[in-house]
Parts: structure tokens; sequence; C-alpha cells
């Protein structure tokens, strides 16, 4: 008997607890319901910088801050980028000492639009862009959101550096058939195709890349690439070979 009653006690402090806690979250509700908006605003906050990583990593950070530090001249030809410019030796590459490599692994749009000013306080003589890969792929952007980053990257050269040719390079394929790579070669097609419409409107030149590294699945070729997404010395090449007329013009 003894046994009954403590267990109804203790019973009855929990439900008396859990109504407590109701009552109390309900009356600060009314009285103060920003409160849940905040809550909800951090929850999802804490979601999107778990999913969607932002670019600035110290890495970012560092190459920036050397890139402000080189010499700048009108001769200049700069290749812009993420990690796919970043990795390759453009100089030797292409021969040409003209040639600047300011690419950064893991940059997006965002960074590129971020970092576009320094890029245009020399005045350079040409830009080669190539960006976009790591905004559907870590941030899960839709292409409208990418190639409305394009178009105000576009505009701001367009103002500001009027002088300067402006070579647009399509997102290269991916390989996700051999690689454990969650970007899709439709999403990188379509988007191509669109951002090959936008170049129309601006006096620049638009290199389309993409069909040059397919093998017959429509894959990013083995032989071009290391991991699925990033080239091998080959894939430079093949690179290399289509821009150099560009370069040299």
């Amino acid at each position: 008997m003894i046994g009954k009653t403590k267990f109804f006690l203790k019973l009855s402090i929990f439900l008396n607890l859990i109504f407590f806690i109701g009552f109390s979250l309900w009356l600060l509700k009314k009285v103060n319901p920003s409160f849940f908006k905040i809550i909800n605003s951090t929850e999802q906050n804490q979601v999107q910088n778990h999913t969607r990583p932002i670019y600035k990593t110290p890495y970012y950070n560092s190459k920036v801050e050397e890139f402000k530090n080189l010499p700048m001249t009108k001769e200049d030809v700069i290749l812009l980028g993420d990690s796919l410019t970043d990795l390759g030796e453009w100089q030797e590459l292409l021969q040409n000492v003209n040639v600047k490599n300011r690419g950064i692994s893991g940059d997006t749009t965002d960074g590129v639009l971020n970092r576009l000013d320094q890029i245009i306080a020399g005045q350079p003589k040409k830009i080669f862009i190539l960006i976009g890969a790591n905004d559907f792929w870590w941030h899960k952007r839709s292409i409208a959101d990418v190639l409305q980053n394009y178009k105000l990257t576009l505009d701001t050269l367009k103002q500001q550096a009027p002088n300067t040719k402006v070579y647009v390079q399509s997102l290269l394929p991916v390989n996700n058939t051999n690689f454990d790579v969650a970007l899709d070669n439709s999403t990188l097609s379509e988007f191509n195709q669109q951002l090959e419409q936008l170049v129309k409107n601006y006096p620049y030149q638009y290199i389309n890349l993409y069909p040059h590294f397919l093998n017959k699945e429509n894959q990013l070729s083995l032989q071009y690439t290391t991991d699925g997404v990033h080239l091998s010395v080959p894939g430079y090449i093949v690179w290399k070979n289509q821009i150099e007329k560009y370069i040299n013009e």
C-alpha cells in the first residue's frame, strides 16, 4: 500500500511539473512572442551553418591578404575561381608571365563577389572566370541564385573595369559513377546552358569547356581527374588548350 502511494505521489508531481512548464511557455508566448522567433531563427542559422559552410575559411582569408600585397599591372591576365583554378600552374602551362592565378580553394560566387574590388583595382587586361561548383556542392544553391551572382559579377566588371576583356568559362563535369561526388552533371549542364545565355547580354566571351572533359558515359573522364572533381595533369592540359588562344589574342 505504501509503495502504491509513493508511485501515485511521484506521478502527481511529474504531471504537475509538466503542466507548470507548459503553462509557463504558453504565458511567455503571450507576453513575449518574439522570444520564439529568436529561437527559431537561431536554430535555422545553426542548421544553415552546418549544411552550408561559409566561404571565408582561414585559407580564403590568407589568400585574399596575399593577393592584396602582390603587384598589379594593366597587363595582368587574371584567372579567377576556386580550387580548380587554384591548383593549376598557369604561368608554366601558358608560358605567359602576365598570367596571375587568383583561384582560392573552396571559393564560391559569393566569395568572388566579396573580393571583386581587389581584382578590379588593378584594371587587368583580361579576366577568366570559372566559379560555381561549390555553390551547388556545399551550399546546395539553386541555378537561379548562382546565375544572379554571376549577373552581379558581370555588371560590376562592365561598370568598373570597362576596358578589361572578360572570358566566362563553363563549369566542368564531375564523375559520380566512379567517385562519391554529391554533384549532378544534369544540374551543371543546365546551369552552363543558362550561363551561356546570360553572357550573351554582355560584350564578353563564353568558353564552353564542359564537353571536352566528358567520356562516353557523359561523366568527367577518369584520365582527367584525381577524385571525380579536381583535375589531373592531363586535365589541365585539356583546359590550357581550350583557353590558350584567348590568353594570347
